[in-house]
């Protein structure tokens, strides 16, 4: 018997430094490079990813990266930049988008209650390697092989979703740094790992406890979660739209003045998957 019990205590042991040493092997490659930068010609910088729904490619990002507070597209040429799927980590992929000329076809979809847009960028043939993608007119291949897309499979609807499940904001907070001086390769995805801390059901909406910068916008959200057998999976919950601000507000009888201060309070707002999906079913 306690022969027995030294060998259940040992399995016990070695189950848990297996799932350990699964859970700290780290988020993989391929799901961090979901995440797309996207450039105007005039520097503006911002985060999407590619969505791929049966055969077409979608991008997908926030409405204010794409649009001004008054409405106008922020610039007429959008590139968009990333790691090269299976490729070496420094090899990029570089596509450049008319976006003016996609808007003006009504090809650029815009939710009218939430904070994203979609705008079809092309179509997928074949199968397995011979696989490739026919850009639409408006959408050219500058250099690079492709460009790694998130199937439609690989994501999840919030009514899946629970409080306190842990998860990853990929993007490119550019805004960070100082003089434009970044300790990273500002052309490589920065991650950042936290939780949902609420779900809306009302504004549907996902709040995290997991801080964003400018340029984390429209970047996808990636969940981790356990599949029946014990299998990690990262399924993407919802694209960023906003940080939660913290207001603090000082007052100085003696003078008069009244000092207030706006930072960032670390949580987030995310727009989830289904407001997604409606803006591709409305596609033509």
């Amino acid at each position: 018997m306690v022969v027995d019990m030294k060998r259940t205590l040992w399995l016990a042991w070695v189950l848990l430094l297996l799932s350990l040493s699964t859970a700290r092997s780290g988020i993989p490659d391929n799901n961090i490079n979901y995440a797309v930068l996207l450039e105007f010609e005039n520097g503006c910088q911002a985060s999407g990813f590619v969505l791929m729904a049966e055969d077409r490619l979608f991008l997908i990002t926030a409405r204010h990266v794409l649009r001004d507070a008054s409405g106008h597209l922020r610039g007429n040429i959008l590139f968009l930049t990333t790691r090269e799927p299976n490729g070496p980590k420094t090899t990029f992929s570089r596509i450049r988008v008319n976006l003016a000329d996609l808007e003006a076809s009504g090809q650029v979809l815009f939710s009218a209650s939430h904070d994203a847009a979609a705008t079809a960028i092309g179509r997928v043939q074949g199968i397995g390697e011979r696989r490739q993608v026919n850009y639409v007119p408006q959408v050219k291949l500058v250099s690079g092989r492709g460009i790694t897309a998130l199937d439609l499979r690989n994501t999840v609807s919030s009514e899946a979703l629970r409080v306190t499940a842990e998860v990853y904001v990929s993007g490119y907070p550019n805004s960070l740094g100082v003089d434009g001086r970044r300790p990273w390769n500002a052309q490589i995805p920065l991650v950042r790992r936290g939780c949902i801390a609420g779900l809306n059901a009302e504004s549907r909406l996902i709040i995290l406890d997991c801080r964003v910068d400018r340029g984390n916008s429209g970047g996808p959200v990636i969940l981790q979660t356990a599949s029946a057998t014990g299998d990690i999976l990262y399924r993407v919950i919802g694209l960023v739209s906003e940080w939660v601000p913290q207001a603090d507000q000082w007052v100085n009888p003696g003078l008069n003045q009244v000092n207030l201060e706006v930072s960032n309070s670390g949580y987030s707002t995310v727009v989830p998957m289904e407001v997604v999906y409606e803006l591709v079913a409305a596609s033509v």
